[in-house]
């Protein structure tokens, strides 16, 4: 999810540098080109950064080689879209607040009290075996 009237133009440089060399990847580039034969043959509006295809779409999941997005006027929608997800997040990354995300550069770095689907694996384990 993007502000709306969002310049992908930035963002896309910084990939040019950083990870075009995806496009060496053979089972990789097939995915890409497959997907951007068929947004090409059906007409359907998309960007073609030559690696990557982005694409208007409100769903969570894309295809390999393929990024969808949405924009968004008003941060009540996002929260609202992250509320619907929640059950399908692993981890949200923004620097808006009140909707539960970590900061950009951090969802790799966990700490002990990180749990995997916010649940306490220790505790959980321990809930079992006390029930058994």
């Amino acid at each position: 999810m993007v502000p709306e009237h969002y310049d992908f133009t930035p963002l896309f440089q910084c990939w040019d540098i950083h990870y075009a060399d995806i496009q060496n990847h053979n089972k990789y580039i097939n995915n890409f080109q497959y997907h951007r034969a068929m947004l090409l043959m059906n007409l359907d509006p998309h960007i073609d950064t030559g690696y990557v295809i982005a694409k208007e779409k409100a769903e969570l999941y894309a295809p390999v080689g393929m990024l969808n997005y949405s924009f968004y006027k008003h941060t009540e929608q996002v929260k609202e879209q992250v509320q619907q997800w929640s059950e399908q997040l692993q981890c949200v990354v923004s620097n808006m607040e009140g909707i539960g995300a970590m900061p950009f550069g951090q969802a790799q770095c966990t700490r002990l009290s990180d749990y995997a689907d916010g649940v306490d694996t220790t505790k959980w384990l321990l809930d079992q075996t006390t029930h058994a």
